[in-house]
């Protein structure tokens, strides 16, 4: 999937003007193919990040639903002794 993206004259020279050591040392002077290089690095640190928090969500649900079946236990155990 190719995605274009729009950003103001402003934006690009700016970017521009940040790379330019960058991008005429290691990218032959090709600002678009960096800017492409730079998107995709943050796509993949942003779906690893991503992961990361739905693995701690599913964990932090796991354990407050083993805590309200082992509260569901001892109340059960509570009603038997009190029988």
């Amino acid at each position: 999937m190719d995605i274009t993206v729009n950003i103001s004259d402003d934006q690009w020279h700016q970017f521009q003007d940040a790379a330019k050591e960058t991008v005429e040392q290691k990218w032959n002077g090709k600002y678009e193919d960096f800017a492409k290089y730079i998107m995709e690095i943050n796509i993949e640190s942003y779906v690893s990040a991503q992961k990361r928090r739905q693995e701690k969500k599913a964990k932090q649900e796991q354990k407050l639903y083993e805590a309200a079946l082992h509260d569901e236990s001892l109340r059960e155990a509570s009603m038997q002794n009190k029988e």
